[in-house]
C-alpha cells in the first residue's frame, strides 16, 4: 500500500490468549500482521485541552524544572501549537497567566537555559495579539476553551466564513452586518 511521509509501518506478533497444553504451544506458530501507523494521526491526539492544562501546570514550575523538563514542555506545546496547527488551544487564560509570569521575569533574561521557554512564549502570545488586532472576538477566546480542529481554523481565520472552492466571497456592508447581528 501507499502510505504518507509521515506514516510507518508496524509489525506486531499475534500470539494466542493462552497455551493450555504443550501440544497447543507446539502448534502454536508466530504470525505477523503489518499494521499503518500514521504520525499526524497520532500527534493529533494530544492537542486536547487537558494535555495542554497539564503541560502548562509543568510549567508553571519552570524555575525549579530542570532543563530539560522544560524543554520537553514547550516541544509538546509546539507539536500542538505549530506542528498540529491546533495554536488556538494556547488561547486561554490560564494559560496566558503563566506565560506573562515567564515574561516578567527578570531572572530569565538573557540565560540560555530559559531561551526556548521564552521565545515560545513570546511567539504565542504575539500570534494572539496579531489575531486580537484583526478580530476583537479573540478576547472571548481567553475565556472558552477551544476543542475541535474547526474551532482552531475558525480562530486563525479571525471567525471570518470559511472560502469555499469555486464561489465568491459574499460582502456586506458595514450596515448589512449590524443588520443581522
Amino acid at each position: 500500500g501507499s502510505f504518507s511521509s509521515s506514516s510507518v509501518l508496524f509489525w506486531s506478533s499475534v500470539e494466542p490468549a493462552s497455551c493450555e497444553s504443550e501440544e497447543e504451544e507446539e502448534e502454536y506458530e508466530e504470525s505477523y500482521e503489518e499494521v499503518a501507523f500514521h504520525l499526524d494521526s497520532f500527534q493529533r491526539r494530544f492537542c486536547h485541552p487537558q494535555v495542554v492544562t497539564t503541560y502548562v501546570y509543568l510549567l508553571s514550575w519552570y524555575k525549579s524544572n530542570g532543563q530539560e523538563t522544560n524543554h520537553e514542555a514547550v516541544k509538546m506545546l509546539n507539536l500542538i501549537a505549530h506542528s498540529c496547527q491546533m495554536l488556538p488551544l494556547l488561547f486561554q487564560m490560564s494559560v496566558f497567566r503563566v506565560f506573562t509570569v515567564i515574561l516578567n521575569d527578570k531572572g530569565v533574561e538573557g540565560k540560555s537555559e530559559y531561551k526556548e521557554l521564552v521565545d515560545f512564549v513570546r511567539w504565542v502570545t504575539r500570534h494572539y495579539f496579531r489575531l486580537a488586532l484583526e478580530s476583537p472576538c479573540m478576547f472571548v477566546e481567553l475565556v472558552s476553551w477551544t476543542k475541535s480542529r474547526r474551532d482552531c481554523e475558525l480562530v486563525m481565520r479571525g471567525f471570518k466564513p470559511e472560502q469555499r472552492a469555486g464561489k465568491p466571497d459574499k460582502t456586506t456592508t458595514e450596515e448589512e452586518a449590524v443588520y443581522l447581528l
